[in-house]
């Protein structure tokens, strides 16, 4: 476990679609601000590995056979990558032949770059809410060790973390909609 928040790398997986939707609405061309595209999707490629990772930290994998299922996780993520990449270029070649490719595109990017936004805000709240929510708990839990037995203030931990995180959970979902945008939401993943 190297403590990276899953939170954080998401945000950061959010601001690289905004990132990817403003550059093809050209807005770096028009600020004459250019980046090489392989610095670009390199970095942002190990940001998302980074983010499958901190999934697979919370499955908490048994170590007994860790590097086979590592290597079986990592070709079904790249079969998939392939299979979903084939179908996306398909449908955006059919697309780019047609008359209303030009209108669509700028908007679908708009809603790409705004989804990013959400997504990356989101996060960043759920990080802070999350580690805010860490913090009272642990804040508590001396105090409860100090004044309880260990066994109630083991139970009293238990359900202080199940408070927390509920509470996470419900300002999240309360972020969710408030992000509603044109009656739009950030997709479920």
């Amino acid at each position: 476990d190297f403590g990276v928040s899953a939170h954080l790398v998401d945000m950061v997986i959010g601001l690289s679609v905004s990132y990817k939707a403003f550059e093809n609405l050209g807005g770096f061309r028009k600020i004459g601000f250019e980046i090489d595209n392989r610095l670009a999707v390199g970095g942002f490629g190990l940001v998302h590995g980074l983010g499958l990772a901190t999934e697979l930290q919370d499955l908490g994998l048994n170590p007994d056979g860790l590097l086979p299922n590592l290597i079986a996780f990592n070709i079904g993520v790249e079969i998939g990558q392939l299979i979903a990449l084939s179908l996306i270029l398909v449908v955006m070649t059919l697309w780019r032949t047609t008359r209303s490719f030009g209108r669509f595109a700028i908007a679908a990017n708009a809603l790409l770059f705004l989804a990013g936004i959400v997504l990356a805000g989101e996060q960043l709240d759920r990080d802070a809410l999350g580690q805010l929510a860490l913090a009272q708990h642990h804040q508590r839990g001396r105090a409860a060790e100090r004044d309880d037995g260990d066994a109630d203030a083991r139970i009293a931990r238990a359900q202080r973390q199940q408070a927390a995180q509920a509470a996470v959970d419900s300002v999240g979902q309360r972020v969710l909609q408030a992000c509603r945008v044109g009656g739009v939401a950030r997709p479920q993943l």
